[in-house]
């Protein structure tokens, strides 16, 4: 039995009414109760760290600096049939004018000009919350979009930064619980978590120290508990 092309990013479960099934990073829909491939091609070159997310029967995945929206449904065969929604970049080509990379950093570019901020690449797994999109590039620009179609409601910073400080290293899963949306710096200023609102407008409400933070953190009522480099840790307020 050959083994399908899975991706480095966690794959996704859907349910299609009766039919479970799994979608990989690599676009492959696979049966969930045997394996087996049942549709292919869903987008192209998704090479990234980032795995598929799931709002009802609509798969998302980042794909080159873009969000693709895919929807499923199953067929006349009981096979998997898809149909894309939608696609919308959400990194820009080049961080500055001059520069030919996707994947360069602030200290290839000093000083960068106050109006300009370093885009990077897409690491952290981006979350779906209510019909909105939160996807944050590795430098800590934050891209909120409708679900619905794909529409830029937010793009910008939400860190509280001097464009031209030390590197910004997002590379955790976005988290959402009740109003707050949390996403964490590794960057050269120290381990720290941002906590925002994002209802109706992303607003930031609050940026502390952490210890390094290596997963997404899971919650308990007001209590929130991360896995560090040195074990778990619980936080409350």
């Amino acid at each position: 039995m050959s083994v399908p092309n899975l991706g480095s990013g966690t794959p996704a479960a859907v349910s299609l009414g009766k039919r479970e099934v799994i979608v990989t990073t690599c676009g492959n829909v696979l049966a969930a109760e045997d394996g087996s491939v049942l549709a292919e091609g869903l987008w192209k070159n998704a090479f990234g760290a980032t795995g598929p997310i799931v709002n009802g029967n609509v798969v998302f995945q980042e794909v080159g600096g873009r969000i693709v929206a895919v929807e499923l449904s199953v067929n006349e065969e009981g096979g998997v049939a898809f149909r894309k929604k939608w696609e919308q970049a959400v990194r820009a080509e080049s961080c500055i004018p001059g520069c030919g990379s996707q994947f360069c950093s602030h200290v290839a570019h000093k000083p960068i000009p106050d109006d300009k901020i370093l885009r990077t690449p897409i690491i952290a797994p981006p979350v779906c919350h209510k019909q909105r999109i939160y996807a944050a590039e590795e430098g800590g620009f934050l891209w909120v979009l409708d679900a619905a179609n794909g529409k830029v409601l937010y793009s910008d910073s939400p860190f509280p930064m001097d464009r031209r400080e030390p590197r910004i290293y997002v590379w955790n899963a976005l988290t959402i619980a009740g109003d707050h949306l949390f996403m964490f710096d590794r960057g050269d200023r120290g381990d720290r978590a941002l906590v925002l609102e994002h209802t109706p407008k992303v607003k930031l409400t609050a940026c502390n120290p952490t210890p390094a933070v290596a997963g997404a953190p899971a919650f308990a009522g007001k209590r929130m508990v991360i896995h560090t480099r040195w074990g778990l840790c619980c936080l409350a307020p």
